[in-house]
C-alpha cells in the first residue's frame, strides 16, 4: 500500500477520535467520528493467512495497573517503543479513555506510519470506543498492509458492521469468517471456546448475536 495512503488513513482515524476538553460525561458525544462506512463486500476467497502482527495483550483485570505501570516504564526510558505505545493506548481504550487512546496511537502512528499492528489493534480500540466505521476503516488499512487474506479480517468487520448498524453485511462477513474457518467459526460450541479467554465479555456478546444471525440464515441440515 503507498506510504501516502497509509498516512491519509491515519490522518482520517486520528482526526476521527480525537477528543477535546471533556466538562462533563455528555461531552463524550461529541467524539463520535465522522468516517465513511466502508461499504466493503465479501467475495470468494478464504481468510487462512497466518498474521503475527494480529496479536493483542492478555491482561487479567487484577493485573492492569501492573500492566500499566509496566509500560509506562518502559516508555519512559524508550519513548518511541511502538509495541508498548501500542499496548498503552489498548489499555486506555478499555478503560474508557478516549484521550488518552488517542495519544498513545498518535505516538505510535507516527513513530511507524506504516505498523500493521498498530492499524489492527487501533481498529480494535476504536471498537471499544464505540466507533465501529473507523474500526473497519483501521482493519482495512491492516489487512493491506499484511496484503493477503489474514484469518482475523472477516470476523472483525462482522463485529464492525454490526455494531454499525450493517446487519446485512455483518452476516455476510460472518459467513465468510465461517467458511473459511469452520473449526472456530461454524457452530456455537466453537465460536464460545475460540472466544473464551482473548474477548472482552461485550465483545463475544456481539459476536454470539452475529453467529444466530447467521445461523438463522442457513438452509437446514441436510437442504438441497
Amino acid at each position: 500500500m503507498p506510504r501516502f495512503t497509509l498516512i491519509a488513513i491515519t490522518a482520517l482515524l486520528l482526526a476521527a477520535c480525537a477528543t477535546g476538553p471533556q466538562p462533563h460525561a455528555s461531552a463524550q458525544a461529541d467524539a463520535i467520528p465522522t468516517c465513511t462506512l466502508p461499504q466493503l463486500i465479501p467475495g470468494h476467497q478464504l481468510y487462512r493467512d497466518t498474521d503475527r502482527a494480529a496479536s493483542a495483550m492478555i491482561i487479567p483485570p487484577y493485573d492492569v495497573q501492573r500492566a500499566t505501570a509496566r509500560l509506562d516504564a518502559i516508555l519512559a526510558d524508550a519513548p518511541h517503543d511502538v509495541r508498548a505505545l501500542v499496548e498503552r493506548g489498548y489499555l486506555a481504550a478499555r478503560a474508557g479513555n478516549a484521550r488518552e487512546t488517542q495519544r498513545y496511537y498518535k505516538r505510535a502512528f507516527a513513530a511507524a506510519p506504516a505498523n500493521e499492528h498498530a492499524y489492527w489493534s487501533y481498529g480494535w480500540s476504536l471498537l471499544d470506543l464505540g466507533h465501529p466505521t473507523c474500526a473497519i476503516v483501521a482493519w482495512q488499512g491492516a489487512a493491506l498492509l499484511h496484503g493477503g487474506h489474514p484469518f482475523w479480517l472477516p470476523y472483525s468487520l462482522a463485529m464492525g458492521y454490526w455494531r454499525a448498524g450493517d446487519r446485512a453485511r455483518a452476516i455476510a462477513w460472518y459467513a465468510v469468517a465461517a467458511r473459511s474457518l469452520p473449526q472456530y467459526w461454524g457452530d456455537a460450541k466453537a465460536v464460545k471456546k475460540y472466544t473464551h479467554f482473548f474477548w472482552s465479555p461485550r465483545e463475544r456478546a456481539t459476536i454470539e448475536q452475529i453467529f444466530r444471525s447467521w445461523s438463522a440464515t442457513r438452509p437446514p441440515h441436510g437442504s438441497t
